[in-house]
């Protein structure tokens, strides 16, 4: 997640939790972006049944495939259930969202022997729960839960984490247009209120089954920071709650009661250290400080000769032991982050990976093992808080630390329950943060993802034609505002791009003959002296002078994502260019606010509608506006006294106007 104070999901699903409201979002946002796309490349072959599955005998519960949804994409999913396995059918959970459905088992895919990405990433659609929201009588109603689905899902919507529940289930409060919405919802008699210590005390004694197949890892979440204007509390109504049934523990299992303890490293301090694992790229990994080398070596030996002893009962979340590797047979330390059916996802404490194992694989700890601090520590990568981590520089910094013996620098974290934060240098005083920067002048991050059902405002900002045009999010208006005024301030003093650094792909720094401004701008082919460049953050290409191109700073390329977003108008996606056509769209929406909603995905391009302040669809408006412009009844949406007057909409800052080159 982008360290900012501004938490923002994108809801994917909404559905009952017991007494409350379960909210799944999607935190991350470069991930789904690259799994839609992976999942678009190989929907030709999944159509014509490449990779499908062997047999139903291999269709087993936990079985990670990709299955075909009733919008004829495919996306990652788990099977749930195959009791109707006999009739060709299971359920799954599409990990990615968090809705299940029932599906024919020939629309599941093997992802086995796919792309690296659908495989190694974890599950996108993340757990919460909307705290101080409970049903009003004796169980939710169906038309509630659909009314809060209708007003929230496919939103991005600021949130507030409450309380961590578990590894996987957070309780939050979550915010629509700047206002609690649990006071909306209570506000307008949908939903009764309760205190937050009576949700956690429940949802705790609820045993959370994440999915037990994939490395699904716990969002890390900031300590709560109450945005300017939004009321911190809700008016409080007499509920009553049953007191939840606590598990009864034997005085002899003594492990779930233990926790481990770790090394303590004072920031401003230098150490020697190895990453042993990267769970995140620079935003999330482990260290292990050089010193306690060989602590840990005499630690595992005598781990590995000792007898072990089988857990005594059936272990619970949080339960301290030993654990087998699958991966090398090795026993390590471990704690168990969650359970499901004969298998258990564990965290190893000394290395600072999770796996999941059969709970034979997991032994009783001897009480002096517990004792002993744990020697892997987690930590971010510092300077890279405000930007947007591509996988190129993931990548990159995981080249950077493996297998090598590094200096860091230690930093407090920047939030009182965040990841500390650290430089890192390895033996040719190589710093990472400057690996990262440079990797990022590779390539932009991805755009913002759009899904089907995406709605948002939006400002058009380049039209080619009705299949082809560019729209800006309003929600992001202002920080690209700001980028613009710092990036007018730095282009003249940036470093001149040669001819023989420019190629395909990169980043650069434009100059626009037009204004004399300067934007973000990606090459696309070059001739000669010549070369064509796609402003990312308005759509438009030109043909610029290489003496016009600045070579930018990596802060410049990842602080905000490309701001053009590709889409086509609903209706004319089979249609060819027609220029009278194109010309009235441009008139009727360019440089003009809309709200936007994304119908379907055809690779990177939505196909959208675009609805104005009137409420009246731009599709239709443009069919009007084309029949009057060659003397033609209207035959849509034609009102008595109704005219379409051109609504020119006047740019805050001249300077930042549109750039037309056609």
């Amino acid at each position: 997640m982008e360290a900012s104070s501004n938490n923002t999901m994108y809801v994917t699903y909404v559905e009952k939790h017991g007494a409350f409201v379960k909210v799944w979002g999607q935190v991350d946002k470069h991930y789904p972006i690259s799994i839609e796309n992976c999942l678009g490349e190989l929907k030709p072959q999944f159509d014509e049944g490449h990779y499908a599955l062997a047999s139903p005998a291999s269709i087993q519960i936990g079985l990670m495939c990709c299955a075909k949804y009733k919008d004829e994409m495919y996306y990652r999913a788990r099977v749930t259930n195959v009791s109707s396995l006999y009739q060709n059918f299971v359920e799954v959970h599409f990990v990615d969202y968090g809705n299940k459905d029932i599906v024919p088992t020939s629309v599941l895919r093997s992802g086995a022997e796919l792309s690296n990405i659908l495989v190694t990433v974890p599950p996108q659609a993340h757990e919460f729960v909307l705290a101080n929201v409970t049903h009003v009588g004796h169980a939710w109603e169906a038309r509630t839960i659909a009314l809060i689905s209708d007003e929230i899902r496919y939103m991005n919507l600021q949130f507030i984490p409450v309380q961590q529940i578990n590894p996987y289930l957070t309780l939050i409060k979550l915010f629509k247009n700047g206002e609690d919405y649990a006071l909306s919802l209570f506000n307008r008699g949908y939903v009764l209120c309760m205190a937050n210590v009576s949700q956690t005390m429940i949802l705790q004694s609820i045993n959370s089954t994440p999915p037990p197949t994939v490395n699904q890892t716990r969002v890390a979440l900031p300590p709560p920071q109450i945005p300017p204007g939004i009321p911190t509390q809700m008016p409080q109504v007499a509920v009553p709650v049953a007191a939840p049934s606590q598990p009864t523990l034997p005085v002899q299992n003594t492990t779930t009661l233990l926790t481990f303890k770790g090394h303590t490293i004072t920031p401003g301090t230098d150490h020697q250290v190895y990453v042993s694992y990267v769970s995140d790229g620079p935003c999330h990994f482990s260290v292990q400080l050089q010193r306690l080398e060989e602590n840990l070596a005499k630690l595992m030996r005598e781990l590995n000769r000792m007898e072990l002893q089988p857990l005594e009962e059936h272990p619970l979340p949080g339960t301290v032991c030993l654990a087998k590797c699958v991966e090398d047979n090795n026993i390590c330390r471990a704690v168990i982050t969650s359970m499901s059916n004969n298998e258990a996802k564990v965290f190893y404490v000394d290395f600072g990976n999770t796996e999941v194992v059969a709970n034979e694989r997991l032994f009783q700890i001897p009480l002096k093992f517990v004792i002993m601090k744990v020697m892997s520590t987690r930590y971010a990568l510092a300077g890279l808080e405000n930007t947007t981590v591509t996988l190129e520089m993931k990548c990159a910094f995981k080249e950077f630390v493996s297998d090598k013996l590094l200096r860091m620098h230690s930093l407090p974290p920047p939030a009182k329950f965040g990841l500390p934060l650290c430089h890192l240098w390895d033996e040719k005083q190589n710093n990472a943060l400057d690996v990262m920067r440079k990797v990022a002048l590779l390539a932009y991050p991805e755009s913002t993802t759009l899904t089907r059902g995406f709605c948002q405002e939006v400002i058009v900002s380049y039209v080619y034609s009705c299949s082809h045009f560019y729209v800006q999010l309003k929600s992001k208006e202002e920080d690209l505002r700001r980028l613009m005024e710092e990036l007018q301030a730095i282009g003249p003093q940036a470093h001149p791009m040669k001819l023989s650094e420019a190629k395909t792909g990169l980043p650069c720094f434009a100059l626009f003959d037009t204004d004399g401004q300067w934007y973000r701008g990606e090459i696309i082919s070059l001739e000669g002296d010549i070369v064509k460049v796609r402003y990312v953050d308005y759509g438009n290409e030109e043909l610029v002078n290489i003496i016009n191109l600045r070579i930018p700073s990596g802060d410049m390329v990842t602080v905000l994502r490309p701001q053009a977003l590709e889409c086509c108008l609903n209706g004319y996606q089979n249609m060819s260019d027609d220029v009278e056509r194109d010309t009235i769209l441009e008139e009727l929406i360019l440089e003009k606010e809309f709200s936007m909603r994304v119908i379907e995905m055809h690779s990177n391009r939505a196909l959208v509608d675009l609805i104005d302040s009137s409420r009246y669809n731009v599709g239709s408006l443009l069919l009007e506006k084309l029949a009057l412009a060659r003397s033609q009844v209207s035959p849509l949406l034609i009102q008595d006294s109704y005219q379409i007057e051109p609504r020119k909409r006047q740019s805050p800052n001249e300077k930042y106007e549109r750039k037309n080159s056609r």
